[in-house]
């Protein structure tokens, strides 16, 4: 990695409370723990929890510093996490944001988790991020398309400008993990998308529904064109369909 600092908005969130309740989160990537938002603090006021948001391996500086990653150095970096929370007795939830959402499944595939809240999964990508896959050996950085609107909802978090297009394989490897392993998830799942965005597919969303055996299992199609559901116009919704599945089902008993 280049020897640069993080920035100071992709640092680590941690806001402790009492108790035996844990919301891990799981950015996206080339984002951030800022990735979610208020969603953090409202959760940890909602329900008395512990809120952790740990920086995924390489981000936080510049965008070439995810180059030497793969998804088993995010899959382990996180093991970690969720290991040291179990061991202790915690009562985890992962919530994942859109790269990470797929890591959240990941886990609750093999974790005894308490449920798992995925937001905008990048299961499946909407054109034209799926030709970055056969372009990416003639151009590496991609630009992200933020409008004012977007950059202005945006301005108290860390992103990157730029997509690495080391994304795609990234996506394979985490769809394929999710192919041999998805059927193991049993705890309560929300898969939360808008349908009207234009990174993924909701097309995507319904298909890890159905692909999930848990008895308990949702998935909410807001009426947005954000990828960024926390950063949009949906954001209040965003929270009140994640407060009502967690409480609906006693996620927390």
């Amino acid at each position: 990695m280049a020897n640069q600092s993080v920035h100071p908005l992709a640092r680590p969130r941690h806001i402790s409370a009492k108790g035996k309740r844990v919301f891990l989160f799981i950015h996206g990537y080339t984002g951030s723990p800022s990735d979610f938002n208020g969603l953090g603090p409202f959760l940890h006021k909602r329900f008395k929890a512990t809120v952790k948001i740990p920086r995924l391996l390489g981000h936080g500086t510049q965008v070439q510093d995810l180059n030497s990653f793969t998804y088993s150095d995010f899959y382990n970096q996180l093991t970690k996490e969720i290991k040291k929370e179990l061991k202790a007795k915690k009562e985890v939830i992962l919530i994942g944001y859109s790269y990470g959402a797929l890591l959240a499944l990941a886990l609750a595939a093999r974790f005894p988790v308490k449920g798992v809240i995925a937001i905008s999964a990048s299961y499946k990508l909407k054109f034209p991020l799926s030709m970055v896959g056969p372009l990416r050996h003639v151009k590496q950085y991609w630009k992200k398309h933020l409008n004012a609107a977007k950059r202005e909802r945006r301005k108290n978090s860390f992103y990157y400008k730029y997509m690495n297009a080391n994304i795609v394989t990234l996506l394979k490897e985490a769809r394929r993990d999710l192919h041999l392993h998805l059927n193991k998830v049993h705890c309560p799942v929300l898969i939360l998308n808008a349908r009207h965005e234009r990174v993924a597919s909701y097309k995507g969303a319904l298909q890890l529904e159905k692909a999930i055996p848990s008895p308990i299992k949702k998935t909410v199609l807001v009426d947005c064109k954000n990828h960024d559901l926390l950063y949009s116009e949906a954001m209040e919704e965003a929270y009140a369909i994640i407060d009502e599945f967690i409480t609906e089902n006693s996620l927390f008993a």
